[in-house]
């Protein structure tokens, strides 16, 4: 699903609302997948709608994302944002000398790499 990081929903959170998710990426889909502001809000509004004819629970941070919308508070988060843009940083230790850390990331990299060459 687009729609959860353009939301920035946790699905690990939401497994109660499997219904309420499926009506959401299917309003998300039938809008044409807008990215926009005023679209997601639109989106929000139609799922909590028919979420509630349908008489399905919906977890309350699509009523708290559709005001964050409304009210600029919240805007929607890039999809295409990868964690690519993430760098590894070595980890320090204040009683373990630095060398001795870089020697065992640098021993754990050639293990998962599959030549044995670091990239």
């Amino acid at each position: 699903m687009e729609i959860e990081i353009l939301l920035d929903l946790d699905l690990k959170r939401l497994t109660l609302y499997d219904e309420a998710l499926a009506i959401l990426e299917n309003e998300y889909k039938l809008a044409g997948a807008p990215k926009d502001t005023a679209g997601l809000t639109a989106i929000l509004a139609r799922t909590l709608d028919r979420c509630d004819r349908c008489g399905i629970r919906w977890p309350r941070i699509f009523l708290a994302r559709k005001g964050q919308l409304i009210r600029g508070e919240f805007r929607p988060r890039d999809p295409s944002a990868t964690s690519a843009g993430l760098k590894f940083t070595t980890p320090t230790h204040p009683k373990i000398p630095q060398e001795w850390i870089d020697a065992a990331v640098e021993e754990e990299r050639k293990k998962l790499s599959c030549d044995g060459k670091v990239s």
